[in-house]
């Protein structure tokens, strides 16, 4: 939808070329590396005659030692680039008219913190590489769905760690907007992330954001009225899936997915066990703080959560009357990643790659989900929902491969629990 910011990331496996720019500010240098990496996609191969796509990326470094943290930019919405080269309204002086400013969000993150002693990862998003993916014309050739954003940022980190300055320890996560919400997941779902910033994420779900914003941003009370009503039926199983809801471009698939990911958004939040930044800003048009950074304040306790919002920083995380990244608010991401920062101890590797009871795949799953258990015993296991209702149960036995059928499971995120281990499903 057209007024949904945000960034993301994609995949990569093999290097095909290199170029640096270096930078220099303050007598202190960084190169950055432009990065082509080639992806085999069999998804697409068959119905839109590609065998591979190519993802640009720039991996920002600072210039002298190593062992540096790495941060991973992750957009959303917009089919972007790796610079999140967009445009956002802003006003010259308060009671203006809103006008249009050039942005390129991630350049400016990445040129900040690799000054202050950070590795920068970021990237094309798979959409802006096939720009039609998302548009009606081309759904019947395939569509996106925001499960694939969230495997490519898996890729991502497993590339990242790949690159040699890298302290693989201390692998952070930035998701802005809709991105706020995937990194969020990712960091609930592996256990070498050191930290996530979620920047402006949505505490709602996706389809009480967009009506919101037609009503507020647009001001088309009867458009918000028929995207409540349209959005009931897509909830219910009721709208065709070939018709496209009032006034976007998404197909229904792909809101059915990007609804059942944000629907598990609180339970994330609440169930993370990693440092995590939640950022705001006051002049925050799409993703009003009076709303979602209130909303995180009253539902997540755990001690490990950062609350910051920043006064007169809009969604971009600038000045309404600037086209830049606000400096305040660079300076402390830099400070809260290096606040957070472990050192790569044997005995922390040692417990965070500690063996687990049982290990289940494919994960994200369409219908049958193999478990493997790591030892000889058998276990009981529960598949729990965001809601902690226990939907199936059983017992895994040792030395033997146990599968479960959950193709009768609606989409989204589920909790499988044997032994002292849980692991989390997505249901695609």
């Amino acid at each position: 939808m057209k007024h949904l910011l945000a960034y993301l990331i994609h995949p990569f496996l093999i290097f095909l070329s290199t170029i640096y720019a270096p930078g220099s500010v303050l007598g202190q240098t960084y190169t950055t590396t432009i990065d082509t990496f080639y992806v085999q996609t069999p998804e697409y191969s068959a119905s839109i005659g590609l065998d591979s796509l190519y993802f640009p990326s720039a991996i920002t470094t600072p210039s002298t030692g190593s062992g540096f943290p790495i941060l991973i930019l992750v957009h959303g919405t917009s089919a972007l680039d790796k610079d999140a080269n967009s445009t956002k309204d802003y006003r010259e002086h308060s009671g203006a008219n809103y006008r249009k400013a050039m942005t390129r969000m991630f350049h400016d993150i990445a040129d900040s913190l690799s000054r202050k002693g950070i590795m920068v990862l970021r990237y094309d998003k798979r959409s802006y590489t096939v720009n039609c993916i998302e548009k009606p014309a081309c759904w019947f050739a395939d569509t996106i769905s925001p499960y694939d954003y969230i495997k490519d940022i898996h890729h991502a980190i497993d590339f990242a760690k790949t690159l040699s300055k890298v302290d693989t320890c201390n692998i952070f996560l930035a998701g802005h907007s809709q991105g706020g919400s995937f990194v969020s997941l990712v960091g609930y779902e592996r256990n070498d992330i050191r930290g996530v910033l979620n920047m402006a994420g949505t505490a709602l779900p996706v389809d009480s954001v967009a009506i919101y914003q037609f009503e507020h941003i647009n001001n088309d009370l009867a458009g918000a009225n028929i995207l409540r009503q349209q959005f009931d039926l897509l909830r219910q199983g009721l709208w065709p899936m070939t018709d496209t809801l009032y006034q976007n471009h998404f197909s229904p698939r792909f809101w059915l997915d990007w609804i059942s990911h944000t629907d598990s958004a609180v339970f994330i939040q609440k169930n993370l066990d990693i440092p995590t930044a939640l950022m705001y800003g006051t002049a925050d048009r799409f993703a009003p703080s009076s709303i979602h950074y209130q909303m995180w304040q009253d539902s997540i306790m755990r001690p490990d959560v950062t609350f910051q919002l920043f006064q007169d920083i809009d969604h971009g995380f600038g000045l309404e009357n600037d086209s830049s990244m606000s400096p305040e608010v660079l300076d402390i991401m830099a400070d809260w990643i290096h606040d957070k920062r472990e050192d790569c101890m044997a005995t922390t590797l040692e417990m965070k790659n500690g063996q687990a009871d049982f290990f289940a795949y494919p994960n994200p799953v369409n219908d049958i989900l193999i478990i493997r258990l790591e030892s000889n015993r058998s276990l009981p296991f529960n598949l729990i929902d965001i809601h902690g209702k226990i939907i199936i149960q059983g017992t895994l036995l040792g030395q033997e491969t146990n599968s479960i059928d959950l193709s009768s499971l609606g989409k989204g995120l589920y909790l499988l629990k044997a032994g002292t281990s849980v692991q989390p499903i997505i249901k695609e």
